[in-house]
């Protein structure tokens, strides 16, 4: 019988459950001709991404031409159609009982000339939901480094068995069976709510960088054209420059609160595993993290999700978003200069929480406690702990725990 090696291969930065065993045929020779066809594929295969993503960018930039074009279609020739949408929904002033709409959506899908239009289903200003979920799905996209503090985290929370890939142990032979699942260890020593905190300062500093930038070349080019210097700047062109940054850090920190907004909502119903609901529902009883308290100057104030939860839950918010958000009632994206915002402000996040994941990503778990076992881990662990028959008889007390 003629006997040949096999090797196990394990891929760097991926779970060891994606090892896979193969033959020698697989495998090539460590020189500098196969390295050099290694690089070779590595550059074809980014060249295949970089041309993937631009048929992505001209698809995107296509359809929004084709929708420009159809409010430009129905501007022109909506004359007949406005004013039987006035009959059917009433004046704009006035909140439309027809399925519930309120006058704030009203104005936010209305037209800037004054035109009534429909509550709902309006595509001369809404966006369309499979437009928007696709577009949150590409800057939604998380790079490796994420996805596998995301993979990882997952293993360690729903584990099910300390010896089996799936399923619980074979607990009849095991004594004094717990749990082999974590939980977080709350709060967080880096909450969400601080995460984005250090988000906003550094996106602040830039906008305010870039401001002393762009009055610097105001004053440079003054300088060359009229032979002043920056005392000469008009008091206008500083004034513009300043309002302009005052603008768009407020646009920073309306971004950073909606995304607090949105997780503190979306935490409980989306971003919990199955095994996580019981750790969830003892913090709530819990004083120190999500209970608010009676005290002698009345109740206490209660911590939201983004006051306890970490990182890793973050980016479960981004891998959720694009089913969560297109599916609200009051979309969050009245036009398209909004969506292409929240979009930037979310690939800039991920790109920050991407470059400081050491700090972001304290990695703190503990063992969990009986009240947050779920109904099937008690069964199991009541099971476990009940004598079997031989044991009875002899008066055993069973075998040494092997975890200890």
């Amino acid at each position: 019988v003629k006997h040949e090696w096999s090797y196990r291969v394990h891929y760097l930065g991926w779970n060891s459950r994606w090892d896979r065993w193969t033959d020698g045929s697989d495998l090539r020779p460590d020189t500098p001709e196969v390295r050099a066809e290694a690089e070779r594929r590595q550059e074809e295969a980014a060249q295949l991404e970089r041309e993937r993503k631009a048929k992505q960018k001209e698809r995107r930039e296509q359809k929004l031409r084709q929708q420009q074009q159809q409010r430009k279609r129905k501007k022109l020739g909506g004359g007949a159609d406005d004013s039987m949408a006035e009959v059917r929904t009433g004046s704009r002033g006035a909140s439309s009982p027809i399925g519930g709409v309120s006058s704030k959506r009203r104005r936010l899908t209305s037209s800037p000339a004054g035109d009534s239009c429909s509550s709902k289903g309006d595509n001369e200003t809404a966006l369309t939901k499979e437009y928007v979920q696709s577009t949150l799905e590409e800057c939604c996209t998380l790079p490796f480094t994420l996805k596998r503090i995301l993979v990882d985290d997952k293993v360690k929370l729903t584990r099910l068995g300390y010896y089996v890939a799936s399923g619980y142990d074979d607990v009849e032979s095991i004594p004094n069976w717990t749990p082999p699942r974590k939980v977080h260890v709350l709060p967080s020593q880096l909450p969400v709510k601080l995460v984005l905190k250090q988000f906003w300062k550094e996106k602040k500093k830039t906008v305010r960088d870039k401001a002393k930038a762009a009055v610097a070349r105001l004053a440079k080019t003054k300088e060359a054209e009229e032979g002043s210097g920056f005392s000469d700047l008009n008091a206008s062109d500083i004034a513009s420059i300043k309002e302009r940054s005052v603008a768009e850090e407020e646009k920073w920190k309306a971004f950073i609160k909606g995304i607090l907004d949105v997780f503190n909502e979306a935490l409980p119903p989306f971003l919990l595993y199955k095994q996580e609901r019981t750790h969830y529902l003892a913090a709530k009883m819990d004083p120190n993290l999500l209970r608010a308290d009676e005290t002698d100057e009345g109740l206490s104030a209660q911590k939201k999700p983004s006051d306890v939860y970490g990182a890793e839950h973050l980016l479960r918010l981004f891998v959720r978003l694009p089913k969560i958000v297109p599916g609200s009632e009051d979309t969050l994206f009245p036009d398209q200069a909004s969506l292409n915002g929240f979009a930037d402000g979310i690939s800039d996040l991920i790109v920050f929480l991407q470059r400081n994941s050491t700090a972001c990503f304290k990695g703190r778990y503990r063992d969990t406690r009986e009240i947050e076992w779920t109904a099937e881990e008690a069964e199991v662990v009541k099971r476990c702990a009940a004598p079997t028959t031989s044991q009875s008889a002899s008066g055993d007390n069973g075998a040494a725990d092997p975890y200890t």
